[in-house]
């Protein structure tokens, strides 16, 4: 199977991962400091909070989880959602 993101795919909290490695991540974003609307979106770590901070839009993000093949965490196991509320 391959999945391809696109910019629209990119959602606040949706988590992803790879079929082989344990580590899972999650995409977020956070708004400027200047204090305008403009939101920086990026990926975090859900193991230990770490943030990459080379991505900033919603396409960065898409093109990153392109190049390294991650997958929606629900197409890798969806036992994760009996947690969530």
């Amino acid at each position: 199977m391959k999945v391809i993101w696109e910019e629209g795919d990119i959602k606040a909290g949706r988590r992803f991962g790879t079929l082989t490695a344990k580590e899972k991540w999650m995409i977020g974003y956070r708004v400027t400091q200047d204090g305008m609307a403009t939101t920086e979106w990026t990926v975090i770590s859900l193991l230990d909070g770490m943030v990459n901070s080379l991505l900033h839009t919603r396409q960065d993000v898409a093109d990153f989880l392109n190049n390294c093949g991650d997958l929606p965490l629900e197409l890798i196991d969806d036992s994760w959602r009996r947690y969530i509320q």
